[in-house]
This record gives structure tokens, C-alpha cells and sequence, in this order.
């Protein structure tokens, strides 16, 4: 995949999900995505998702719609 940065725009939290929703450009066009994962504590007190926090997205080369937020998913 290719590393870019992105934005966190909006978060939000349902009795079992913790979602995080943000922005990124891939070949000057704008992409917005939603990740999703069981809630944790210890990453929804992360400050570093925030909204209007800049975030590392992991985007796939040819198909830029499918992207990770990797601050979601690191220990």
C-alpha cells in the first residue's frame, strides 16, 4: 500500500463499534472513508483521533477507496 496523510473528520461510538471517519487525497482527488472496530478504551482515549487530527492512512495503490486508518489499528 502507499502512506498518506490524512484527517480525521468525525468519530463516533455505538454499544459495540468505534468508528472514525476521515479524509485523504490520492492523485489530487479526495477520498472520505469510515473504519470500524470493537470498542477499546485505550484507543478511543487516543487524542490523535480527534477530529481535525492529522493521521497516517494506509491506501491500497489501485484502489484508493479501500484504505486503513493505521492510528485504529496499532498497538
Amino acid at each position: 500500500g502507499i502512506l498518506l496523510h490524512g484527517q480525521v473528520i468525525r468519530r463516533g461510538v455505538t454499544f459495540a463499534e468505534y468508528r472514525v471517519d476521515y479524509v485523504f487525497q490520492h492523485h489530487y482527488q479526495p477520498f472520505q472513508q469510515r473504519n470500524a472496530i470493537r470498542r477499546q478504551r485505550h484507543i478511543e482515549a487516543r487524542r490523535s483521533l480527534e477530529p481535525g487530527s492529522v493521521a497516517l492512512v494506509l491506501v491500497h495503490p489501485y484502489m484508493p477507496e479501500r484504505s486503513l486508518l493505521i492510528e485504529l489499528y496499532r498497538a
